[in-house]
């Protein structure tokens, strides 16, 4: 299981389980917009790399995708200490390289000739 350091009252650094802090980021981020204890996208920015499951967040795409992403080398990342970690420049390479793309045609709602 993983830790983070975290200090209480006395200044005394204790471990905290990266799961309760987890478990406090998910918090965070079921307030409402608006609210003053959740933090604004501007106040994330100063972040250079940003894990999977980050990343899955920021992108709106599944764990699957991001590595589908990452194995077609669409989407670039980094192993630092045992955790593969992805720049927020490769993130907006990514963002870029689609929008340079035509777009794709989903199929939707376009009609079938018959054959």
């Amino acid at each position: 299981m993983g830790y983070s350091m975290t200090q209480n009252s006395k200044t005394e650094t204790k471990a905290a389980p990266l799961a309760d802090r987890d478990k406090a980021l998910a918090a965070v981020a079921a307030l409402p917009e608006g609210h003053p204890d959740r933090p604004t996208l501007p106040a994330l920015t100063h972040r250079k790399v940003w894990s999977v499951t980050e990343a899955m967040q920021l992108l709106g795409l599944s764990r699957k995708s991001i590595y589908d992403l990452l194995k077609s080398g669409d989407l670039r990342s980094v192993m630092i200490a045992g955790r593969r970690l992805i720049p927020d420049g490769c993130i907006d390479e990514l963002i870029a390289t689609k929008l340079a793309q035509p777009m794709e045609k989903s199929g939707r709602g376009q009609s079938r000739s018959a054959a």
